[in-house]
């Protein structure tokens, strides 16, 4: 069966199948394919995927606390607290 034809029943995408099984290279792929009895997709289709994700490093930035805010009640509930 042609790991295409795989996917589609799956409902999956190839990068999810990627990052679900923490897959490297395009020859962890081809082993993944064969242990479920799969064609592999051709080389030159999947290596894009790979380059991709090693070339694009995460940007994180730096979150500042926030403080909450004081409850404020409204004022039937202030007008109640004064009586």
């Amino acid at each position: 069966m042609k790991f295409e034809y795989w996917l589609k029943r799956q409902g999956k995408t190839i990068e999810h199948i990627i990052k679900k099984n923490q897959i490297g290279d395009y020859e962890a792929l081809s082993l993944y394919c064969k242990s479920l009895g799969l064609v592999p997709p051709e080389k030159s289709d999947v290596n894009i995927l790979f380059k991709v994700k090693q070339q694009s490093p995460k940007i994180v930035a730096s979150k500042k606390p926030v403080q909450k805010t004081k409850r404020k009640y409204t004022k039937r509930k202030q007008a109640g607290k004064n009586n």
